[in-house]
């Protein structure tokens, strides 16, 4: 059975919702626009049907990407100046941190370790795939790609997937190992 999920506070027209992450308990992640498009990052629970905004400090635009089984929420927002910064909430305590150099940095899943994987824009307006663990981040670039590599999902043994743009103009998917890319797991 598929349920169509709507936040009540969403204003644009059209509406727009998305769920982005989901965890074994039953808990989506997503956001929903307002009437002036921005966007309001939230937490939906498929058994109370109830919606729990997600709101970083400082944040103009909030999307929630992904939630782990301890019910951590990442994802992403837009800053005042304009630059993207990504977000860790682990109960009441935030998170942000940005690639260096980046004025676009976003995270796109998170595994119940605290390990999160994403993108960023670097030199050049390239996108570079990253993983964040332990207060670091590591680049990540598929050696197929060309200036194009983004990583969108990480499960709890180190397995990474992600796509990148190949040399034809083709986006091409792949699967990695944390420890293939330099990065110890439990």
């Amino acid at each position: 059975m598929i349920s169509s999920v709507n936040n009540p506070l969403t204003s644009s027209k059209p509406p727009v919702n998305q769920l982005l992450g989901l965890n074994n308990n039953g808990q989506a992640a997503g956001f929903y626009n307002d009437v002036k498009g921005n966007t309001h990052a939230y937490v939906w629970d498929r058994i109370t049907r109830v919606f729990t905004p997600v709101s970083p400090p400082g944040a103009s635009s909030a999307t929630a990407t992904a939630i782990n089984d301890h019910g951590s929420v990442g994802g992403f927002f837009t800053e005042a100046d304009g630059n993207v910064v990504s977000f860790i909430k682990q109960g009441p305590t935030w998170k942000t941190f940005e690639v260096p150099g980046s004025t676009t940095t976003e995270l796109f899943g998170l595994n119940d370790e605290g390990v999160a994987v994403g993108m960023y824009v670097g030199q050049k307006k390239q996108t570079y795939g990253f993983v964040y663990s332990n207060g670091a981040v590591k680049t990540i670039t598929d050696p197929n790609g060309i200036g194009s590599t983004i990583v969108n999902g990480l499960n709890n043994v180190g397995g990474i997937v992600g796509f990148y743009t190949d040399s034809k103009g083709n986006t091409d998917g792949f699967v990695a190992n944390l420890r293939a890319v330099g990065i110890p797991t439990a």
